[in-house]
């Protein structure tokens, strides 16, 4: 029961340190999305006259000089989070990488030998199996999809840059923000070592897989 009980607390406090990190990443994902919505409009009017036009004048709202300037800090400052976010998350899959491919390598056996545990064993050890199955596929779930909520939350940026009142900004502005888009195009994912992306769909290739060898050790017998 002592060996038992330190190896859980070992293994659960890795995965709640990680949970930890995940959602502090959340939390800055949620800082510079609200920095993108609440950014400030243009407070002036500018008559503009458009040809074809049945009135001759068309209002509408620009950013003066100050205010121009004001955006292009705001656009830095907006690119320089993203970039910490993004370092952060490539410490994240490089100190932490290994330890989540051997997690998910244990994974794929341990649930290829429990799935066959319980096609194979007797009604009284059924339940025991079926318990032991049920924490692994809980463990995996819960952290499968706590990586991915990061993937989820960077994907709401691109409608978040593309929200921004650009039509109001100065020529350099405008290039700022269409680079700004251009990098929050790829959603930040955290993965083993920089190959594997962690998330749902890994879970999915891994209880793929492991039904593929019980069926195939099955056949076998």
């Amino acid at each position: 029961m002592y060996f038992s009980f330190i190896g859980c607390v070992a293994i659960f406090s890795i995965d709640a340190f990680l949970a930890l990190i995940v959602f502090q990443i959340i939390g800055h994902f949620q800082i510079l999305k609200h920095n993108m919505e609440n950014l400030p409009r243009p407070k002036t009017e500018t008559a503009v006259f458009i040809p074809g036009m049945i009135k001759n004048n068309v209002y509408l709202r620009w950013y003066d000089d100050d205010e121009n300037k004001y955006i292009n800090r705001a656009i830095i400052q907006m690119m320089n989070h993203h970039k910490y976010i993004m370092r952060c998350v490539d410490e994240i899959s490089s100190f932490f990488g290994p330890i989540l491919g051997l997690n998910y390598m244990f994974h794929l056996v341990n649930l290829c030998v429990l799935f066959l545990e319980c096609i194979r064993c007797e009604h009284d050890d059924l339940l025991r199996n079926l318990c032991v199955l049920g924490v692994s596929l809980g463990n995996l779930l819960v952290q499968s999809i706590t990586f991915e909520i990061v993937s989820a939350y960077s994907e709401k940026l691109i409608d978040a840059v593309y929200g921004m009142p650009w039509e109001s900004m100065n020529i350099s502005n405008r290039k700022c923000l269409m680079l700004f888009l251009s990098r929050v195009q790829d959603p930040i994912r955290v993965t083993t070592i920089g190959v594997v992306p962690v998330g749902v769909q890994t879970m999915g290739s891994i209880l793929r897989t492991s039904f593929s060898y019980c069926t195939f050790l099955l056949t076998i017998e």
